[in-house]
């Protein structure tokens, strides 16, 4: 219960502050990153991954995406 509520009140308003600087510091450095070729991983890791952690994650989940279980009837599948 506490950790849910830790998880909505703090951990996803910092998450979203997180997410947005990313975004923002991306668009800055995105002509840097072309000419570097390497814009894909640079979007990779300062928009998609803050934005897995603040929307995809479940409330009181420690990691993004699926649950283990549902990870696991996945590989028996």
């Amino acid at each position: 219960m506490f950790r849910m509520l830790g998880d909505l009140l703090v951990a996803r308003p910092l998450g979203l502050v997180v997410a947005t600087v990313g975004t923002a510091a991306f668009v800055v450095s995105l002509p840097v990153s072309v000419l570097g070729g390497n814009a894909d991983e640079a979007a990779q890791k300062m928009v998609v991954e803050p934005a897995k952690e603040v929307f995809m994650r479940c409330l009181g989940c420690s990691t993004s995406g699926k649950k283990d279980q549902d990870q696991e009837r996945e590989l028996k599948d």
